[in-house]
């Protein structure tokens, strides 16, 4: 379906209660029920090109605390990053952000007279009425800040180009997809893609990694091992195959780190003060995987040739139980729990003896960690990178935010 038939599709979807802004759209967006002051026209809009895997880019909070993506914001990030897709005559599908705050997606265009598709409307309340309804407004009374062509973004990144999928024409072709995805442990959809192709070329061990692929709309590197390393102040653009890791603090890393058997970072990031641990991916010198929830290095088992400590995800995920939440210390309280907003992530994992690099866009912690049961990973971690997640793989969509520099980076390998 397009933005437009899914905008559609939510036609007379209200708030609850009246005036609450709790709708679903906000709670897909911030990842949690919200109340207050978090008008919807915005995220009503991110969430339906979610729906139809069109990219859209991040935004956050206006505000410090507990504010919302924008109108404004939206249309400042497309004239920064994507002028091109600012178009001036607009087509059913286009955004329109209207000069009074407020977005709605195009139905028709009828001369001067607009009829969209809006989130968080009414008759009585234009840009905060709490309902999805179908308006239309002459251009002389509401004047228009301009007009935004998604689609022109994905085109231009490569964003709509992926795999062709195959699926069996006869009942037995169907039955014998559904066989080889469960016998391969890929989801079991009837549509041999990425995911399944991906998925059987590590099984058979097929000489093709490191491989920069688009899986569900995610850029993925898929590679035979990991090396984390410091970038020394450099960033991604300088090496290939690579995801940021973690910000810095002081001269160390946030998090866990332990760089060819050397340990770079002792402590889980919220082990000094809170006592509390983290969840490391790790790799043996024996070639051994696996995952543990520690405290510090001293935890993980001998001979240690590579660790990388994050956010646990899968059977390690917990939020509270690492320390992304309200923590105190010496009477100070501070909210770790803003790592877990909607922005963008990294991640790495591992099944089928590779280990996959994703970069996860517009996505909370929560989500992330459904993202990482989707792609039916065995072991994960969310990197603590926040909005300055990069990763430069071999694809022209999988090239984002490479000029960023952070403590250090993974680079996938042969």
């Amino acid at each position: 379906m397009t933005p437009l038939e899914i905008a559609i599709s939510y036609l007379g979807v209200k708030e609850s209660p009246r005036n609450s802004n709790n709708v679903i759209f906000n709670t897909w967006y911030y990842g949690k029920p919200v109340s207050g002051d978090y008008p919807w026209c915005v995220t009503f809009q991110q969430k339906i090109h979610n729906e139809a895997g069109v990219i859209q880019p991040v935004l956050g909070r206006t505000k410090a605390e507990g504010g919302t993506a924008s109108c404004k914001e939206l249309l400042s990030w497309y004239k920064k990053n994507a002028p091109w897709c600012i178009v001036t005559d607009p087509e059913p599908g286009d955004l329109v952000i209207f000069k009074m705050g407020h977005i709605g997606i195009l139905k028709m265009k009828a001369g001067n007279v607009l009829t969209t598709i809006d989130g968080n409307t009414s008759m009585s309340n234009q840009s905060n009425g709490g309902e999805v309804m179908q308006r239309s407004r002459n251009t002389d009374e509401f004047p228009v800040n301009g007009y935004i062509r998604p689609s022109l973004y994905n085109k231009a990144t490569g964003g709509d180009k992926s795999m062709d999928i195959v699926k069996g024409a006869t009942s037995n072709e169907k039955r014998m997809v559904k066989a080889i995805q469960s016998a391969i442990g890929a989801i079991v959809d009837g549509e041999i893609g990425t995911q399944t192709v991906s998925d059987i070329a590590c099984l058979v061990g097929a000489d093709c990694f490191p491989l920069t692929l688009k899986i569900y709309n995610a850029p993925v590197i898929i590679a035979n091992n990991l090396i984390p390393f410091e970038g020394k102040g450099g960033n991604l653009s300088g090496y290939s195959n690579v995801i940021n890791g973690s910000f810095y603090s002081g001269n160390k890393p946030c998090s866990i780190l332990v760089q060819d058997g050397i340990v770079r970072q002792k402590y889980a990031c919220h082990a000094p003060y809170y006592n509390k641990p983290e969840t490391v991916l790790y790799r043996l010198k024996n070639d051994t995987v696996g995952i543990k929830v520690v405290l510090n290095t001293d935890e993980l088992p001998k001979n240690v040739q590579w660790a990388v400590g994050g956010l646990g995800l899968l059977d390690c995920y917990d939020t509270a139980g690492q320390g992304f939440t309200k923590l105190t210390y010496n009477g100070k309280t501070t909210d770790f729990s803003d790592v877990l907003r909607k922005t963008n992530h990294s991640m790495i994992g591992y099944k089928n003896n590779h280990f996959y690099m994703v970069y996860c866009e517009n996505m909370t912690a929560a989500q992330v960690n459904a993202f990482a049961k989707k792609l039916k990973l065995q072991y994960a971690i969310m990197l603590d990178g926040g909005h300055v997640a990069g990763i430069n793989g071999g694809e022209s969509f999988a090239k984002i935010n490479t000029k960023q520099a952070q403590y250090y980076m993974i680079q996938g390998v042969k």
